[in-house]
This record gives C-alpha cells, sequence and structure tokens, in this order.
C-alpha cells in the first residue's frame, strides 16, 4: 500500500524504498504544468497581441506628443513581430511538442531583436517638447540594454533547444 508524505501527495512502495530523492522527483512531476493550462496561455496570449496590433497601429490616431512621424517606419517589423507570435501560440495549440515549441520561441525571439534594432536605428520618437530631461539618451540606453538582453535570450533559448532543456519541463 502506499505511503503518504502529504495529504494528496502518496508515492508508490518502490518509489519510498529510493528515499529522499524519490519524493523530491515526485515532488517535481506534481509541480509541471499541465498541457492544457499551457494551452490556455497560448489562447490569452493570442488575444493580448491582437488587442496589441490593433493598438500600436492605430498608436498614430492617438496623436501622442513624443512618437515621430518616423514611427511608420518601425510598424512593419512590429507587425510582423506581433503577427509571428500570434501565430507561433496557433500553432502551439495545435501542436505542443519540446522542439518545436523551442523553435518557435527561437523565431520569436530573433524577430524580437530584429524590432528593437529596428527601434534604436529608426528612433521614432522626439523628447524636445519634454525641456530639462534627456529622454532621448535614457531611451537609447534602455533600447541597448533590450538589444543585449533579446540577444542573450536568443542564445539561451539555442542552447535550450540544442541540450533538450524545456522552460515548462524545468520550472518548479
Amino acid at each position: 500500500m502506499p505511503k503518504t508524505k502529504k495529504d494528496n501527495d502518496t508515492l508508490p512502495e518502490w518509489a519510498e524504498e529510493l528515499g529522499d530523492d524519490a519524493h523530491k522527483e515526485w515532488d517535481k512531476m506534481a509541480k509541471r504544468e499541465k498541457p492544457r493550462n499551457r494551452h490556455f496561455r497560448y489562447v490569452v496570449a493570442v488575444i493580448i497581441n491582437a488587442v496589441l496590433f490593433w493598438f500600436f497601429n492605430n498608436l498614430a490616431n492617438f496623436h501622442i506628443p513624443f512618437l515621430a512621424a518616423s514611427y511608420t517606419n518601425v510598424l512593419f517589423v512590429l507587425n510582423l513581430s506581433i503577427g509571428l507570435t500570434i501565430l507561433a501560440n496557433l500553432l502551439l495549440i495545435i501542436h505542443d511538442g519540446h522542439w518545436f515549441r523551442g523553435f518557435l520561441r527561437l523565431i520569436q525571439h530573433s524577430l524580437s531583436l530584429v524590432f528593437v534594432a529596428t527601434l534604436y536605428v529608426v528612433f521614432p520618437f522626439d523628447f524636445s517638447v519634454y525641456q530639462g530631461a534627456n529622454f532621448d539618451s535614457i531611451v537609447h540606453i534602455l533600447l541597448l540594454i533590450g538589444i543585449v538582453g533579446t540577444a542573450i535570450s536568443i542564445i539561451v533559448e539555442f542552447f535550450r533547444m540544442l541540450l533538450g532543456r524545456d522552460y515548462h519541463r524545468d520550472r518548479q
């Protein structure tokens, strides 16, 4: 008969013989995210990204004082990034395999890098309406940090995929 560690945490008899390591592994298994929870997250991500797609395509209509006319030059890359994110989440609802998920994340991170770099180069902001603060430099520094962070995430994602490490499987 299985012994009980906690109320809903029963281990089979054979696992009890393995000691504390078995309890740790059993706890990890119990904490793993269920695929249906990920599917719900993918649906939510599709909805949020659809709203963001609409918002960013209508942002010029809101007459934001620091948004320059060159904003339309970055809109294509932004739409591509959001569109791919929507497509990737729809595909993950259909097939949620480890390699496929890692591959799609790698593509998403790469396109995010292209978008942040485009923002840095085009810089569709004009903060001259705000006197006394050097927002141009601050935003440039933040964009550089975003570029470095996104590049690191691409490298990490590549090695996770290469080594067979899965974010959902490894999460505690």
